[in-house]
This record gives structure tokens, C-alpha cells and sequence, in this order.
């Protein structure tokens, strides 16, 4: 999706519409309502019934839409989790309970009032009810706890932020330590080829000892300024550690750089499990949200 037919598609705008389409599918209802109120079901216009049967096929897309509008809804909390699944379970669970007498009736070539007991048949007829309630509270619920993608994509893009500053910072320390390789071994190779240049031309046993004495201290110069390279290319300031090969350190790195992240959210960007991520902030004194 584009960046201009999101703005246009925000969570607002699908909220509206969900709820909009919602109402219009029970109209029909509301207007049998008002019929059955002073005439019996046959006296009810065909018409209604037809358009009644019709609005239940654009019921069935809505229901989709809203049980994806509630999957997409990113939580801060686990209450607030707790209750996006538990609309979510319901609203599935309805589907199922009223959708299955349909097809029990279809297989015993029934209608569904005689396929079903009294109490069966009032707790159906209850069901069917609350299927246009629930999808607008469900809805509405899922925008109260994300009105919009801002504090989501915020994040997302700080990570990625980081991660580009980071391959940047890496190639950069990469690129000093091997100049500064080379500039290293290009003096000492100097200084070594000197020395041997000296040792070849000394004549006597002591000059050659003293020779070979310089010429094994500028090797272990050679090795020692090779061992204090091999640091060079570390980052500052600690941002290693968000993406260190260790969880544990990864999760207090990002908890110190982002204190006010909940749980669910560090888990995301250091890779781990939220159950975990409260284990580690506890045993380090740190904060679980």
C-alpha cells in the first residue's frame, strides 16, 4: 500500500466504514422488526426478505474486515492484548455457533427452526442478534486502544535508523583499522628491512648478534602493534550491545535506551519472547511493564 492510499485508509477512516457498512446490513432487520410488530411473517413483503437474505453475504465480509482490523491492532499493554483476543475468540466463536445449526439444517433438509430445539432455537435466534453489536464494539474497542499507526511505525523506523547508522559506523571502523593496518606495517616493515640491511652489512660475530636482537624486537613490535589493531573497529557508545549475539544483553541494552517501551515492544526489537524480557528487566532491577 502507497503512502497516499494509507493516509486516505487510515484506522479511522476503517472504523467509520465498518460501522457504517455494519448499520447497513441491519436495516433490513430493524425494518422487519417494525413489520412483525403488527403482521405475521407471511404478511412481510418478499422484497424484504430477499434484501434481508442479501445483507447477510455483505455481513459475512464485514465480519472478516473485523476480525482483521483486530488482529492488526498493536497493543501496549497485556490487558489491553487480553482483551483484543478475547473479542476476537467471541466474535469467531459466534460465527461458528450460529453458521453451524445453517449447515445442520441443510444436511437433514430442515429449516433451522426445525432442526433445532426450543432452547437451541432462542439461544441461535440470540446469536444471529448479536452479531452486528459485537462487530461495532469490537471495532470501536480496537481503535480506542490504537487510533493510528504513528507510535508503531515510529518505532519501526528507529530501528531501521539504527541499524543503517550502525552498518555505517561499522564500515567506517573497518576502513580506519585497515589503513591504519597498513601505515603500521609499512613503518615497521621499514624498520625491519633496515635492521636486516644492517645485519648484512656487519662484518663481525657482535655486530650480528646485536642485529638479530633488534631485528626479533621490531617483529615483536610487528606482533604487538597487530594485537592492539584488533580493536579498532568497536562502536561507541554502547550501540553494539542492541544488536549483540546475546538476548540478555540486547534486552537491557534497547530497556536503557528506550525506558518507556513495554515489554511486547522490546521483546519485538530484541528478538525474544515477552515472558523472557520480564525475567531479565526483573533480575537486572529493571522495570516490567
Amino acid at each position: 500500500m502507497n503512502s497516499v492510499t494509507s493516509k486516505r485508509f487510515t484506522r479511522k477512516t476503517q472504523l467509520f466504514l465498518l460501522i457504517g457498512f455494519t448499520s447497513l446490513t441491519l436495516s433490513p432487520a430493524y425494518s422487519l422488526q417494525g413489520s412483525l410488530i403488527h403482521s405475521a411473517p407471511n404478511a412481510v413483503p418478499v422484497w424484504l426478505w430477499g434484501i434481508e437474505t442479501a445483507m447477510w453475504a455483505l455481513r459475512a465480509l464485514i465480519e472478516a474486515w473485523t476480525i482483521s482490523y483486530l488482529a492488526q491492532t498493536h497493543t501496549t499493554t497485556r490487558w489491553q492484548e487480553a482483551l483484543i483476543w478475547l473479542l476476537k475468540i467471541t466474535l469467531i466463536a459466534l460465527i461458528a455457533t450460529t453458521l453451524g445449526p445453517v449447515f445442520a439444517a441443510i444436511g437433514q433438509d430442515m429449516s433451522i427452526r426445525e432442526s433445532l430445539t426450543d432452547s437451541g432455537y432462542w439461544w441461535w435466534t440470540r446469536g444471529v442478534a448479536a452479531y452486528g453489536p459485537l462487530m461495532m464494539l469490537g471495532a470501536a474497542v480496537a481503535y480506542k486502544i490504537q487510533p493510528d499507526e504513528s507510535s508503531y511505525t515510529q518505532l519501526v523506523d528507529e530501528i531501521e535508523a539504527l541499524r543503517i547508522s550502525l552498518n555505517e559506523s561499522e564500515q567506517r571502523a573497518n576502513a580506519a583499522e585497515l589503513a591504519a593496518k597498513r601505515s603500521e606495517a609499512a613503518r615497521i616493515e621499514a624498520e625491519r628491512q633496515r635492521t636486516i640491511a644492517e645485519q648484512a652489512a656487519n662484518d663481525t660475530e657482535a655486530q650480528r648478534t646485536a642485529s638479530e636482537r633488534r631485528l626479533k624486537a621490531t617483529e615483536r613490535k610487528l606482533e604487538e602493534a597487530e594485537q592492539r589493531l584488533n580493536g579498532i573497529a568497536e562502536l561507541p557508545n554502547g550501540a553494539e550491545d542492541l544488536f549483540s549475539n546475546e538476548v540478555q544483553e540486547r534486552i537491557i541494552a534497547w530497556h536503557q535506551r528506550r525506558p518507556e517501551l513495554p515489554n511486547k515492544w522490546l521483546a519485538y526489537v530484541a528478538e525474544a519472547s515477552p515472558g523472557y524480557v520480564s525475567d531479565v528487566l526483573k533480575a537486572t532491577n529493571g522495570v516490567a511493564k
